[in-house]
């Protein structure tokens, strides 16, 4: 009554969908009716027995589409194929769900291994600059952690 907008993004239309089921029998007709997104949405309201997901004509290959033509299919899975299906997104969760565990496991591992190397590392910067500076094996032993032979190794290499 006021002519105020309720919402700027989004649209209402009203449509006779009969008119347009009638006019488009054969999947050729509909696609030379296809000029706009409208019309790709009334193609799957009406014609959807037409559209395949696999294969459609390039005026139809919209990714929203396929999406809805998807969702119809699973829809219209008789019992049997709604249990697989239930089964198999149930098994997909789970292998997911795995995989990111093992994911997390391997990065936790592969810190820690990192931590370790580090560690170690130091140990033999801080023998290199002790065998610069004259200290004793032993001495650097005592300090580092690091054995004799592993001492004497990194003073000759």
């Amino acid at each position: 009554e006021t002519g105020e907008r309720y919402f700027t993004d989004l649209e209402l239309h009203t449509i006779e969908l009969k008119k347009f089921e009638t006019k488009n029998k054969e999947l050729k007709e509909l696609v030379k009716n296809i000029k706009s997104a409208l019309d790709i949405w009334l193609a799957f309201l009406t014609r959807n027995n037409l559209l395949n997901k696999d294969n459609l004509p390039l005026a139809l290959d919209n990714q929203n589409l396929k999406k809805a033509l998807f969702v119809l299919e699973v829809m219209n899975f008789s019992d049997e194929e709604k249990e697989a299906y239930d089964d198999h997104i149930k098994w997909m969760m789970i292998e997911a769900n795995t995989l990111k565990k093992q994911y997390e496991q391997g990065k936790e591992e592969g810190i820690q291994i990192g931590k370790e190397e580090g560690k170690v590392q130091g140990k033999i910067e801080i023998a290199k600059k002790m065998l610069l500076k004259g200290h004793s094996i032993s001495e650097i032993s005592d300090i580092t952690g690091l054995s004799d032979k592993e001492i004497l190794e990194i003073k000759y290499s």
